[in-house]
């Protein structure tokens, strides 16, 4: 019925969430055990596509957050699903998510924002993760080996923090052209797709502010649809 309507379904993979030990109020995601018998029951009942979310701390560097042990924790976490989920049978979406309840400014969002997505993607090249979804033969490169499903990321927009004093005098361009300069210097061109859950009024300043690629989507997650 789903998919007469043109709709995809698709499953939340991530477990619940643990302090990080000696970094307490930062956390890491639960659920790679056992992730690709899951995944691959999720495929059987009509799955095309996964997502894992982990929460990533954003201060001032004076705070100390994030933490590179957190990034590199958040990153391999990724990475380890991005390939169990496509051995699965599954795009995997990749979702970082750069919290903003501290004092960074909006520079500040941005270079984190900018070194945890570069970091999952060094990740995601040392586990294999095929980012556009195809192995090529070597001997060819117009010639594929194996047809394995891409991968999408699912960022959230850089922004001042909460307890920043530019918070309230952040405007929408300015957010939106950090966040298009952001993604374009951090993910690589290989990556089909990016997916935003929220922001409709920033989508729009992306694309009249930069050359970014954007396309309408829609993501539905267990609680809330969002329409693009």
């Amino acid at each position: 019925m789903l998919s007469d309507k043109g709709i995809i379904p698709g499953v939340r993979a991530n477990g619940e969430l643990t302090p990080i030990p000696r970094s307490e109020q930062e956390f890491l995601v639960q659920g790679l055990d056992n992730l690709l018998p899951r995944l691959q029951a999720a495929r059987a009942a009509g799955a095309r596509f996964s997502k894992w979310r982990v929460p990533i701390a954003c201060g001032s560097k004076d705070t100390g957050y994030p933490s590179e042990l957190s990034l590199e924790i958040q990153a391999d976490t990724l990475a380890q699903f991005a390939a169990i989920s496509q051995q699965a049978g599954l795009v995997p979406i990749v979702e970082p998510d750069v919290e903003f309840s501290r004092d960074a400014d909006l520079a500040r969002s941005v270079e984190v924002h900018g070194r945890a997505i570069s970091l999952i993607y060094e990740r995601m090249k040392a586990h294999g993760v095929l980012l556009e979804g195809k192995d090529w033969d070597q001997r060819s490169m117009f010639t594929p080996r194996l047809n394995v499903p891409g991968s999408l990321i699912k960022p959230s927009f850089p922004q001042p923090g909460c307890k920043h004093s530019s918070r309230g005098n952040a405007i929408a361009k300015d957010i939106a052209l950090a966040t298009a300069t952001m993604l374009l210097r951090s993910v690589p061109i290989a990556v089909p797709g990016i997916l935003f859950l929220s922001g409709r009024k920033l989508i729009c300043q992306m694309r009249s502010k930069s050359s970014f690629p954007c396309r309408r989507t829609a993501f539905i997650d267990r609680d809330r649809t969002f329409q693009r």
